[in-house]
């Protein structure tokens, strides 16, 4: 079925949701991921490949950094959203992945806090824009806490960033 749809569109990346992780870390260990988990996703992104799609992205929450490089064995070049909370940081993977595409990273519960800790966020994206590589967006949705005044104050911010004056 993948083959026949992909033969008609050009596919610009697939996106997996696979929550596999929580706050403190994998919901399934690295040796197991890679015993029954890995050769699944080599075997799906190889013959994806084939057919045109160059990238992958997987949508996990929680702290799934020991995950990390198992990802990339699989074939996936992108991750998402680096939950804060969970004590992922971005800059820290983008070091030690310098090639992986990351989406998220922007502190959700920071937008609440008020405008220092909006522009403590925005400094963050900043650093992470110039070494290519990362789309910025929260670490997961917004809260309901976060003011619509911050919300637009953070958005505002960021396409400035982004060289979207608007």
């Amino acid at each position: 079925l993948n083959s026949k749809v992909i033969s008609r569109v050009k596919v610009d990346y697939i996106y997996i949701w696979e929550d596999m992780s929580y706050k403190n870390g994998p919901l399934i260990s690295p040796d197991h991921f890679k015993k029954y988990v890995l050769p699944y996703y080599k075997r799906f992104t190889s013959a994806m490949k084939e057919e045109g799609v160059e990238n992958f992205f997987v949508d996990t929450d929680g702290n799934f950094e020991a995950l990390i490089p198992l990802f990339i064995e699989g074939g996936v070049n992108g991750l998402l959203p680096f939950e804060v909370q969970a004590g992922m940081d971005i800059e820290k993977i983008r070091k030690e992945y310098p090639g992986l595409i990351i989406m998220g990273g922007i502190d959700k519960i920071a937008l609440a806090k008020g405008r220092n800790e909006i522009l403590k966020e925005i400094a963050k994206a900043k650093r992470m824009i110039k070494n290519g590589g990362f789309i910025p967006y929260t670490d997961h949705a917004v809260p309901p806490d976060v003011s619509f005044d911050n919300y637009k104050f953070f958005r505002y911010e960021l396409k400035k960033v982004l060289g979207q004056n608007s």
